[in-house]
């Protein structure tokens, strides 16, 4: 899941964890392997969910340099939860705030099925978020509708037919 507020954005995942817990001390050291194996720059901080880790990755073109990214981690009864802060936010703490109080506001109910360690765990949003989100991206489709205004040169739709 993700959640995306100027050119800043938030993914978040849930996985399931052993009942002894202790997963995100894992995953960070296996983070910072691989960033740095990627010739990238990592270090442990400490943030408001516990040690956290900042990175620096190589960006994609047309991106040059290395490229800020922020992964906090927390662990629950049988859960962990990551997250993943890019662009301006992953270094700027005032526009982090409005992510990190998502962050913090989100509910992981694990369920009593049994599921792998590090395996994914579904995440449902609420009934009145799902709402919120369907009618902004329903105004958006209209928005983008009437924003683009038509060029008779384009070519449009083809169809082709074969006998």
């Amino acid at each position: 899941m993700a959640v995306v507020r100027d050119e800043s954005s938030l993914q978040f995942h849930a996985f399931a964890a052993t009942k002894s817990g202790g997963l995100w001390e894992d995953v960070r050291q296996e983070i910072m392997t691989a960033v740095v194996e990627a010739s990238g720059a990592a270090e442990e901080a400490e943030g408001p969910f516990g040690p956290e880790l900042h990175v620096r990755v190589p960006g994609e073109p047309p991106q040059a340099g290395l490229q800020p990214i922020r992964f906090l981690g927390v662990d629950g009864p049988r859960w962990f939860l990551r997250g993943v802060i890019t662009g301006p936010a992953a270094v700027d703490p005032a526009a982090a705030a409005a992510f990190e109080e998502i962050f913090a506001g989100l509910v992981v109910v694990r369920g009593d099925h049994p599921v792998p360690p590090r395996e994914l765990l579904e995440i449902t949003l609420p009934e009145e978020a799902r709402k919120a989100m369907e009618e902004q991206m329903a105004a958006a489709g209209e928005e983008q509708r009437f924003s683009e205004p038509l060029n008779p040169f384009d070519r449009g739709p083809e169809i082709t037919e074969t006998r």
